[in-house]
């Protein structure tokens, strides 16, 4: 079995604060959600539950400072800045040579795609992103 564990603390993240509450706030942007009230009270309560515990993030500025203990095939989550969020996107680190760079599925390209940009460089300029997590799958 395939599980997964944030090592964002242990490769040099910071604190991160969350407040999470998108969903239930904008029911009506999830199909499962809109017009069903008992669901947004589940959601809400796992936002607060969620909201408890600990948190970590690289900043957009240091990943390139810890990008010798992030490996081929961690997930990257895009931290985001927008109210009520965490992550906004994610992807899986790819190493082209000495640059760190990761695999999504595009939303300009409409495909997947090895990001031609180092992972750096386009945290840097997403305006609403601020920074990283890492997610290392356990085999």
């Amino acid at each position: 079995m395939i599980t997964s564990k944030d090592v964002t603390k242990e490769i040099g993240g910071q604190p991160l604060k969350l407040d999470l509450s998108f969903m239930s706030t904008h029911p009506d942007s999830y199909k499962q959600l809109k017009g069903n009230p008992e669901r947004i009270a589940i959601i809400a309560a796992k936002e607060k539950e969620i909201n408890a515990r600990p948190h970590y993030y690289i900043p957009q500025d240091e990943i390139n400072a810890h990008a010798g203990q992030i490996k081929n095939g961690d997930i990257v989550c895009f931290v985001t800045t927008v109210k009520g969020l965490d992550i906004s996107h994610v992807g899986i680190i790819c190493r082209e040579g000495d640059k760190l760079t990761f695999i999504h599925a595009s939303t300009t390209k409409k495909q997947v795609i090895v990001n031609e940009e180092p992972l750096q460089e386009y945290v840097q300029g997403i305006k609403r992103n601020c920074g990283i997590m890492i997610v290392r799958p356990q085999f």
